[in-house]
């Protein structure tokens, strides 16, 4: 038990709270991503989240106030189960913190003024029903959890960071274990010259348990295999692992049964058997496939979605995409976006070859290695200790140490009525995050670094909006106020936990469900359409499927998964939009860098590409030698018979058009414009300017509307979202049962979301 005290608020606090009505977003989107993400199934008697399964008797019951359990022989206090809404979130996300809180004081011998405590966590509460602040996603759904008390704060952070060096059975363990409790995670490859691999000398029989452990510790005993020289191999036995389909206590979601784990197992023998045979295939690659392979594993089993960001030199890391080199990758090279370390004059010398890369495929980013170590960038170190991180989570706004966690929460700005419920918002936001640091992981490595540097991460949602606001000269007050009050806050609330102060405070971090719910754009950056389509997928058996479809939300099956999965459309009207330029976008990330973020500033610089993806088209061989309307308006039949007869990957251009084409079963066709407002030849000199200001950098294409099938975001006309508006009928939440939400994931901003290339 890591939290055994708990924190109750009082009466007349809990009915001013469940007197309040909730303020939605983005006219009822936001309210259905709470129901779906956030809404926990409850025990409708003392409304926690907190139903166990009697593994004896198979009976659900509630572990707080013992309803459903047997007390006498078979007689059962009925349990009797509710779906949470927004003022249970906000009493179980306040109730929690101020356990930790609590539970650390008493640990410890700290005094504790419970009258104190509970005037402060009204105000708390208060101010987060508003949301004027708003725990990251992944505290809104497991914060007050029986899980955090039982299993530690693992749950409650967004992204990690590790090293697989030398003990590389156990870094590839820890990353599987953080990625399966949803901890997005950064990776060093290190360069291991003489690591040895040994075939395995014989086998003996290992039965996997059926539980996360189970899936790490088997991984990590295969890879142990081929590092001990001696070493018998598992003959692994998967007849424990639960079927198909099978629910994922803790977590949510349905068991994929062993197929992901067999298939992963399957690759680790492959790539360490290249690495002791092939001359070419170095310690770095082993060591990117075996993550990457490891995040594949995670995904296909649906234990968790994976986010990966892989850092390393100019020369390691830049053609790992480069799949015509490196085309045994192509399976799982997907699953990280790369980065590069910039450190010698060399590496900032070769910023105009990164560039090109850029246009190619949005990627690599690069991580400024120089400025790792300080705060804000051009400001003082005044009270701040050296950084000694090595690399970033993976959304690029935490740089971190080896196998440490993120722990960050959101202000919005734009919710509050004035400048001082902003700083009161920041002060919140900062006793949530420093709170959390008290309650350690369940891995001893981390707590060890946790502990030292505290480290917190208070972002700030829709900044762009914010500025445009306020003026730009404002924000920059606004922001060195909001600085200087987290660092006083952090400063009181550790001093009274007896700890030492955080070594870093603030951050911009991309943003992902959460800043919807109050119907804001996520971190600082802009949205592409005014007016949208905003897509989400949801499984049928979702508890959530039936009310959107009673409620007339326009959907239609899941172009990949028809049988199983469908594909919800939502309009959406983003205010603050503007098209700004390269050059604007990489102006306000040195400003973020400089006034607020002393962690780094997540970000995408978007560019428009000198060629844009007009059409993307999967046409029969048939139909793609015969006349397609599309087809002929920019290629001749003979062009499109000599396309097809060469059975290669080739690129025509012709008039202001070009296209590629793959072939397969079918042919993938996709049909470039030319922009000539394009600003590709803009990446090199903005990368150069402000290289020198900023910790990390990364940078994609703006995808034009409608281009790929049911794309996440799809502009439409102002008329189009007022018609659809209008046909969807008001949602009846009190028909939701059952449902415990979604774990959310790391961060999931456009650095999280992984780039296929």
């Amino acid at each position: 038990m890591f939290v055994k005290e708990r924190f109750k608020l009082v009466e007349s606090t809990l009915e001013e709270i469940r007197s309040m009505t909730p303020d939605f977003g983005y006219n009822g989107f936001g309210e259905f991503l709470y129901f779906r993400t956030y809404s926990r199934n409850i025990c409708k008697n003392c409304r926690q989240p907190s139903i166990k399964l009697d593994l004896k008797t198979g009976r659900e019951y509630c572990g707080s106030c013992q309803k459903g359990q047997i007390l006498v022989h078979d007689f059962v206090d009925p349990l009797e189960t509710c779906q949470e809404w927004w003022p249970d979130t906000i009493i179980r996300a306040t109730q929690g913190t101020f356990s930790i809180r609590k539970d650390w004081y008493i640990k410890n011998h700290i005094p504790w003024d419970e009258s104190f405590w509970q005037v402060y966590a009204r105000h708390f509460a208060v101010s987060m029903y508003k949301m004027e602040w708003l725990p990251p996603g992944r505290g809104l759904w497991a914060m007050g959890s029986d899980f955090v008390y039982e299993r530690g704060s693992a749950a409650l952070q967004n992204c990690g960071f590790t090293i697989i060096g030398e003990t590389l059975e156990n870094d590839i363990h820890w990353m599987m274990d953080m990625l399966m409790c949803g901890v997005g995670v950064g990776f060093l490859p290190e360069r291991q010259d003489e690591l040895t691999v040994y075939n395995p000398k014989g086998t003996y029989d290992y039965v996997i348990p059926d539980s996360r452990e189970g899936w790490c510790d088997s991984t990590k005993a295969l890879i142990t295999s081929f590092r001990e020289k001696g070493s018998p191999k598992p003959r692994f036995i998967y007849d424990e692992i639960r079927e198909e389909g099978a629910p994922i206590r803790g977590f949510g979601g349905v068991c994929s049964g062993p197929a992901p784990l067999i298939k992963f197992h399957q690759r680790i023998e492959m790539l360490m058997e290249q690495y002791a045979c092939e001359e070419w295939y170095d310690s770095v690659l082993l060591k990117t496939d075996l993550a990457n392979c490891t995040g594949c594993c995670v995904v296909a089993g649906n234990v968790r979605r994976s986010a990966e960001l892989c850092a390393g030199t100019i020369d390691e890391v830049m053609d790992l995409k480069q799949y015509d080199k490196y085309p045994y990758r192509k399976d799982w090279g997907y699953m990280s976006n790369n980065s590069v370390f910039l450190e010698t004059s060399e590496d900032f010398e070769r910023l105009g070859e990164i560039a090109k890369r850029v246009i190619l495929n949005g990627e690599p980013g690069y991580i400024n290695k120089v400025n790792l170590p300080f705060g804000r960038i051009g400001k003082s170190m005044d009270g701040l200790r050296l950084d000694r991180a090595i690399a970033f989570n993976p959304c690029g706004e935490q740089p971190l140490e080896d196998k440490e966690l993120c722990t960050l929460v959101e202000t919005v700005p734009m919710r509050c009525h004035s400048d001082e419920a902003w700083l009161k918002a920041v002060e919140y936001a900062t006793v949530y995050a420093t709170t959390v640091t008290l309650l350690p992981t369940h891995r001893p490595e981390t707590n060890s670094v946790m502990y030292r540097n505290r480290r917190i991460g208070a972002s700030i949602i829709n900044v762009a909006e914010w500025s445009d606001k306020i003026g730009t000269h404002k924000l920059i007050k606004n922001l060195r106020q909001g600085y200087e009050k987290t660092r006083n806050v952090s400063h009181w609330c550790n001093s009274e936990a007896g700890i030492p102060d955080p070594i870093r405070h603030t951050t911009i971090k991309p943003g992902g469900t959460t800043p919807n719910l109050p119907g804001q754009n996520a971190g600082f950056n802009r949205p592409n359409f005014e007016f949208m389509i905003r897509r989400v997928r949801l499984s049928r058996n979702s508890p959530v499927y039936q009310i959107l479809v009673d409620a007339g939300v326009p959907n239609e099956p899941e172009i990949f998964d028809p049988k199983g999965t469908v594909v919800f459309e939502f309009p959406v009207h983003k205010t603050g939009f503007k098209r700004v330029s390269l050059w604007e976008q990489a102006s306000m990330l040195c400003l973020l860098q400089r006034e607020w973020s002393d962690n780094a500033v997540s970000n995408t610089l978007n560019f428009r590409p000198k060629w844009n993806l007009k059409y993307h088209l999967w046409p029969t061989v048939q139909a793609f030698l015969q006349a397609d309307s599309v087809l002929d308006q920019y290629m001749s039949l003979a062009e499109r018979i000599e396309v097809f007869n060469k059975k290669l990957p080739s690129i025509n251009s012709f008039r202001e058009f070009k296209a590629t084409f793959e072939f397969s079963e079918n042919v993938e066709v996709k049909i470039y414009e030319y922009d000539e407002n394009h600003e590709e030849e803009d990446i090199e000199p903005v990368l150069s300017s402000i290289a020198p200001l900023t910790k990390s950098v990364a940078m994609l294409p703006i995808t034009p509307k409608g281009v790929y099938a049911q794309m996440p975001e799809e502009g439409i006309t102002e008329d189009e979202y007022k018609h659809r508006l209008l046909s969807i009928k008001p949602i009846d939440w009190s028909k939701l049962r059952g449902s415990d939400g979604i774990d959310e994931r790391y961060c999931e901003g456009p650095q999280c979301v992984v780039r296929h290339g």
